[in-house]
């Protein structure tokens, strides 16, 4: 069972480089993250022009534990939408902290706005 809930930004920080890559590096093995974010995170590395073969041979070697999304989350990512509008999340947002609800795991992100949500059950940890 994994440990965290990765946002795309958290995994976009260890590939590229960036600060708080090692705090992220600590939980690959051992993080779950969702196939929405995935998504994200893919589109964002092909757009800065890796190839296809890169992009999966670095996912892979993550070894990151890939949650399809659910109907139950579908729906409470759209409810999310609310609260989480004024501070500019995204679907694969909301439905990272509907995974992270769902498995009682912290999130960790780079995204700084996300400490000012306020939801039952969900922990957010900044890795910067």
């Amino acid at each position: 069972m994994s440990e965290v809930v990765l946002d795309a930004s958290a995994v976009l920080a260890f590939i590229n480089e960036e600060s708080g890559a090692e705090l992220v590096k600590q939980y690959f093995g051992n993080a779950a993250i969702s196939a929405a974010n995935l998504s994200e995170a893919v589109a964002k590395l092909v757009e800065k022009g890796l190839s296809e073969a890169l992009v999966r041979e670095l996912i892979e070697a993550l070894d990151l534990e890939i949650v399809s999304v659910s109907e139950e989350q579908a729906i409470a990512a759209g409810i999310l939408r609310l609260i989480t509008k004024p501070l500019g999340l995204s679907l694969g947002d909301r439905l990272c902290i509907v995974l992270g609800k769902h498995l009682s795991k912290p999130i960790i992100t780079t995204d700084r706005q996300w400490k000012k949500l306020a939801i039952k059950g969900v922990e957010i940890r900044l890795a910067r």
